[in-house]
C-alpha cells in the first residue's frame, strides 16, 4: 500500500475515533449529572481528576513507542523491537507500580482534603482505589497499542478504541438508568479497559508473532532513547493540563 493510502488511512481513523469521543461526551454530561446528582458527579469529577495526573507519569514514553517501532520495523530489525517491548513493559508495568501507592495514598488522604459527604466517604475511597488500579494496568497495556499504532495500523486501533467506547458507553446508560452510582461507573470502565487491552494484545501479538520478552532484551540504552525522544512531549502534555485545569479554577 502507498504511503499516501497508509496516510490518508490513518488520518480519516483518527478523526473517526476523535469524532464519536466528542459525540459521547457532549450527550453523556448532562445525562450523567442528572442521572448521579450533583454530589455523585461532583466526587466522580475529583476522582477522575485526581486519578489523571497519574498519566504525566508517562513523560512522553507512549510517543516513542510509536516512533521507534516504525523506526526498527521499518528496517526489520526484530532484536530492537524486541528490546523495546521488554524494556517498555518493565518500565510500564513500574510506572503502575507507582499508580496504584498514589491511588492508595489517595484515598486515605481524600476525605482530609476535600470535602466530602460523610456517608459519601467510603464509596469515594473504593471508587477511587478502582480507578486508579485501572490507570495502573493501562500503562502495561499501553505497550500493545505503542506498537499496533507504530506498525501504522491506525485504524485497527481507532477500531478497536472506538468499539469499547460504545460498549462503555452502553453499559453506563444501562446502569445509571437502573439507578447504579459511582461503583458501576467505575467497574465498567475497569472491565472495559482491560478487555480492549486484551483485544490490543492480541492484535499487537499476531502482526508481530515472533514478538517476545526476556531478561536479556533489557536496555538502559533503549530507556534513554526513549525518555530523550518522549521528554518533549511530556512538556507539552503538562501544559495543555495545566491550561485545562486554569479553567476550572
Amino acid at each position: 500500500m502507498s504511503t499516501a493510502r497508509v496516510l490518508t488511512r490513518n488520518i480519516f481513523s483518527n478523526w473517526a475515533n476523535l469524532a464519536v469521543t466528542i459525540i459521547i461526551g457532549f450527550f453523556m454530561l448532562p445525562f450523567m449529572v442528572h442521572q448521579l446528582g450533583d454530589a455523585h458527579y461532583g466526587i466522580w469529577t475529583l476522582v477522575v481528576s485526581l486519578v489523571g495526573y497519574g498519566n504525566l507519569l508517562d513523560f512522553g514514553v507512549r510517543s516513542s513507542i510509536v516512533k521507534y517501532v516504525s523506526q526498527h520495523h521499518a528496517t526489520d530489525n526484530r532484536a530492537q523491537l524486541r528490546s523495546l517491548f521488554t524494556t517498555t513493559l518493565a518500565l510500564y508495568t513500574a510506572i503502575g507500580a507507582l499508580v496504584l501507592v498514589f491511588a492508595a495514598g489517595a484515598a486515605f488522604l481524600l476525605p482530609h482534603l476535600f470535602y466530602i459527604p460523610p456517608e459519601m466517604v467510603g464509596e469515594a475511597q473504593v471508587v477511587l482505589l478502582i480507578v486508579g488500579f485501572n490507570l495502573a494496568l493501562k500503562f502495561p497495556g499501553g505497550v500493545f497499542e505503542g506498537f499496533v499504532t507504530g506498525l501504522q495500523r491506525y485504524e485497527v486501533a481507532n477500531a478497536i478504541a472506538i468499539g469499547f467506547t460504545l460498549l462503555r458507553t452502553a453499559l453506563t446508560v444501562v446502569f445509571l438508568i437502573r439507578g447504579e452510582k459511582l461503583l458501576a461507573l467505575a467497574t465498567i470502565g475497569l472491565v472495559s479497559d482491560l478487555l480492549m487491552s486484551a483485544v490490543m494484545a492480541v492484535v499487537c501479538l499476531r502482526l508481530l508473532p515472533w514478538l517476545s520478552i526476556g531478561r536479556g532484551y533489557l536496555n538502559a540504552k533503549i530507556l534513554r532513547e526513549v525518555y530523550g525522544y518522549g521528554i518533549w512531549s511530556a512538556v507539552i502534555a503538562l501544559a495543555s493540563r495545566v491550561l485545562y485545569d486554569s479553567d476550572s479554577i
